[in-house]
Parts: structure tokens; sequence; C-alpha cells
């Protein structure tokens, strides 16, 4: 399955622009077709590796039957019951993935009043998450510039200052 993974790394991170084009414009892009492009490459992305990107064709999809307008002739498919299944599913699958913990938890708050609970559990469960080392940089960045780390932001290998007292961070250029 890994010429499938991936083949699906590019399918996902089409899917991720196009989406992006479908929410922050959300009726131009609606004429100019982003939402269908953005629901077929996810929906390609689910065909070849389901669990690429920590389930991130879920989230796409998720997201999109969430977000975008439903405009006739256009996006008349959009489906809020949907779009709160695709962010199930993907959280069943990738349930350490705190993105899609967040993004149910937004979806059920906006689209189903009943489950206010469940999406408060969910958004306390995203908060009590431990933070990925990698996305760390707030935290990190503000015990670098207290300690004099002249680490370029963003930078995803962490704070030499905190990593290690003697180590010596790139220098800013």
């Amino acid at each position: 399955t890994g010429d499938r993974s991936s083949a699906a790394e590019p399918y996902l991170w089409a899917a991720v622009s196009w989406g992006q084009g479908a929410v922050f414009h959300r009726l131009s892009g609606a004429w100019q077709g982003a939402p269908k492009r953005s629901r077929d490459l996810a929906e390609a992305v689910l065909s070849l590796d389901p669990d690429a990107a920590q389930a991130g064709a879920y989230i796409i999809l998720g997201r999109l039957h969430c977000e975008a307008p439903r405009v006739p002739l256009l996006t008349r498919w959009v489906s809020r019951e949907k779009g709160l299944g695709f962010l199930r599913q993907g959280l069943a699958r990738a349930p350490d993935n705190q993105a899609l913990v967040y993004f149910l938890a937004e979806a059920l708050l906006k689209w189903d009043e009943v489950r206010r609970d469940e999406a408060r559990a969910l958004l306390q469960r995203c908060a009590a998450a431990p933070p990925r080392r990698a996305w760390c940089c707030c935290a990190t960045r503000a015990r670098c510039c207290r300690s004099g780390c002249t680490t370029r932001w963003p930078y995803s290998g962490g704070c030499s200052a905190t990593d290690s007292p003697s180590a010596t961070a790139p220098a800013e250029t």
C-alpha cells in the first residue's frame, strides 16, 4: 500500500488547496467549482489511502460539507449530516488527530444543538491533549525569546535554548 499512500498525497494537498478556495471565497468559489473539485479530490484520496495524513481526506470532506454554502445547481450535494459523518469516520480512523477532534466539536456546536455536551467534551479533550512537538512554536518561542535563543521562526527543529541549554541555534540572516 506504499505506492497508493504516496499517490494519495498530491490529491490530498490539491483538495486542501481547492477547499481553501471554497471556504474563503464562498460564493465565488462555488461558481468556480472549488467545492466540487475539492470533494472529488478528497474522495480520490479515500479510494487510494483513507489513512493518508492522519485521515486528512475526512477533515476536508467534513469541513467542506459543514462550511460550503448550498447553492442550487452548484453545491446541492452539500449535507451537514454527511459532514458530521465524515468527521466522525476520520476520528475513528485517527483518534489522536486533534484537528479532527476540534473540527468535529466545532461542527457539532454549529449544526447539532442536541450534542452540545459532546462538543464541549471534545473541546476539553482537545485542550487537555499534549502539544505535538513539531507544532510547539508558541510556547517554545516565548521561552526562546526570554533565553536569548536566535532560532528563526517558524523553525521545525524546536528551540535550541530549551532542547539543550548549551546548544547554538541557527543564526538569523
